[in-house]
């Protein structure tokens, strides 16, 4: 998640300054073809770009009714982030009321801004944002988003009596085959695969430095496959849990001899620096792949589908060899020339 702050401190709601204990979450869509954060989200903070036709959510406009915690949306360069607009216990204006009273008094709120509600690439994108922010929440509070009431739409908002009547986020879901169902149990699977354990590490994309946290040696298996053992610490490069699915998390873990520390490494081009992709050996269909293809110290490491873009293209540079005579290879990232790393050195 690319989550970033800038609080609309000119926004009525934020001025009215009143508090909530939160219960839960409620997810809205903007209901218009515009995913540019900057159509809502203002000033310019080098990343947003310029609203040029100031008409964003930072204005104190008695025209102006609404305000929500985050928007998840499109920056300048292309890349999709999360700003926090208002405090998390902060009353938001974002759904009315129904007969049962108002879920401005129990929810946090956030806006994905919509496009064309056809771009498969840009939905799955927001989509996962939209996960990780919401299990980023749930932490924090303590929520379970599979129970009832807890994580909705503004349409589920409605049913549950609570808001106005709108068809957001469900007409949007609907479109690519998804449902409030799926991003919930999204949610908390999410949530699971982040909770600590005593002997796996996070594994991250980061400044090339040339230290052994970036180094890995390439072991050749049997069947054609390799595994990357860490020079650090000897774990292994793993898919998590050894669940071969998109958005799973790709860490080091000890050797298990398992299917998620085995890959197919295929190439791309040749070379003394070869550029190749790395699949798990179970699931060719999957990649190891650069979240968003972005390029920010910190990013993190998953499978996902073979999309055959940047995200998923390494370049295998040579870094010596083991005395047993296996090869030591940095996997840099082609988009960005940072290395897959192990964060804070494995330790």
């Amino acid at each position: 998640m690319d989550l970033n702050k800038l609080i609309l401190t000119n926004n009525r709601c934020y001025k009215a300054g009143k508090k909530i204990t939160p219960k839960g979450i409620m997810v809205h869509s903007t209901g218009a073809n515009n995913p540019e954060l900057r159509r809502y989200v203002n000033p310019d903070d080098g990343r947003l770009g310029k609203n040029l036709y100031n008409n964003h959510w930072n204005i104190d406009s008695p025209n102006l009714s609404v305000c929500v915690h985050a928007f998840i949306g499109r920056l300048a360069n292309g890349n999709v982030a999360t700003y926090q607009t208002l405090p998390w216990d902060h009353r938001g204006w974002h759904c009315a009321s129904g007969p049962l009273g108002s879920g401005n008094d129990t929810h946090i709120s956030f806006e994905i801004c919509e496009d064309g509600l056809t771009n498969h690439t840009y939905f799955e994108s927001v989509w996962r944002e939209a996960v990780e922010l919401c299990a980023y929440l749930c932490k924090m509070y303590d929520f379970n988003p599979l129970a009832l009431g807890v994580l909705i739409d503004h349409s589920e908002g409605h049913i549950a009596g609570i808001s106005s009547n709108h068809a957001d986020i469900r007409h949007w879901f609907i479109r690519h085959v998804l449902s409030m169902d799926n991003f919930r149990h999204e949610v908390a699977k999410m949530i699971d695969s982040q909770t600590p354990d005593p002997f796996g590490r996070t594994v991250w994309l980061y400044e090339t430095n040339g230290t052994y946290a970036q180094d890995w040696i390439l072991r050749p298996c049997k069947d054609g496959s390799y595994s990357f053992e860490s020079v650090a610490n000897g774990l292994m490069l793993d898919a998590r849990g050894n669940r071969m699915e998109p958005g799973n998390d790709v860490w080091a873990y000890p050797n298990n001899g398992t299917d998620a520390q085995r890959w197919h490494i295929k190439a791309i081009t040749g070379g003394l620096t070869p550029t190749v992709s790395a699949h798990p050996f179970a699931d060719h269909g999957l990649a190891l792949d650069i979240e968003g293809n972005r390029h920010e110290s910190g990013t993190r490491i998953q499978l996902w589908e073979v999309n055959n873009t940047r995200a998923q293209e390494f370049t295998l540079v040579f870094r010596g060899l083991t005395p047993e005579g296996d090869v030591v290879v940095t996997l840099i990232h082609c988009d960005s020339n940072k290395a897959i790393d192990l964060k804070h050195g494995g330790k």
